[in-house]
């Protein structure tokens, strides 16, 4: 069995504990590959997601009674230098291999949002305290870990409202169009399976995009596509595009 049936088949057993058990079952943190074979296992269901904020890339999936937000095993930690003068600029990849070298999978590990000489970091409420207690240092600046109850405002993804033009709505044209790229260019994340859509991988470059459908482009960012709003003097769609 692959890594992928594995992932469908653990993914399954918490679907009929959730279905059958009369209560809420939650996954692990999934990243967008995960996402994808949730998509797949499940059809047509719904399936709620949540990161801890709206626009996480990296989310729960819930199982059974629907729940709110507040319910999902998410805790958030605000990790600080202990002395901002003298703290480096650390970069996503410094917090990631850091929690790594404490011996956290991937999983149990949300959404990391450098801010400042800091971050935010989203894990699973049984993994807080570990990290609280065990975080002292990333790279060479000695760090303070602890909980928070909100994000700063500024950190929540914020939409670029844009417009393109494209001769239709295949999804590899709206990819090149969206990226600046071109054919040749956006094709390449197709080959490679870096093409999310609804959290599904597309490999299929002439998917027809439907108004609604979000996005994701892995290495570029995520955007959700609207419905035409005209055409233009040369029969071309004008679609308007949220862009994260």
């Amino acid at each position: 069995m692959d890594q992928a049936q594995q992932i469908k088949k653990r993914l399954a057993e918490l679907q009929n504990r959730g279905t059958f058990g009369g209560y809420t079952v939650y996954t692990d943190f999934l990243g967008l590959e995960e996402q994808s074979l949730l998509a797949e296992m499940a059809g047509p269901q719904f399936v709620p997601a949540y990161g801890g904020f709206d626009g996480a890339e990296r989310v729960m999936a819930a199982f059974g009674p629907a729940p709110e937000p507040a319910d999902y095993p998410i805790t958030c930690l605000h990790i600080a230098p202990k002395q901002e003068k003298f703290a480096e600029e650390l970069t996503h990849r410094d917090y990631l291999g850091t929690l790594m070298g404490l011996g956290l999978e991937r999983r149990v590990l949300g959404d990391i949002l450098p801010c400042g000489k800091g971050a935010y970091l989203f894990c699973t409420a049984g993994m807080a305290e570990y990290i609280e207690t065990q975080l002292h240092r990333v790279r060479h600046t000695e760090v303070t870990c602890t909980r928070a109850d909100v994000l700063p405002p500024h950190l929540l993804p914020q939409p670029e409202d844009r417009e393109v033009i494209v001769p239709s709505l295949r999804l590899d044209v709206l990819v090149g169009a969206v990226y600046n790229l071109s054919r040749s260019s956006a094709d390449k994340f197709f080959l490679q399976q870096k093409v999310f859509v609804n959290g599904r991988c597309i490999e299929n470059r002439a998917h027809t995009v439907q108004p609604g459908d979000k996005i994701s482009v892995r290495g570029h960012g995520r955007f959700t596509a609207g419905a035409p709003l005209r055409r233009t003097k040369k029969d071309r769609l004008v679609v308007p595009v949220e862009v994260y």
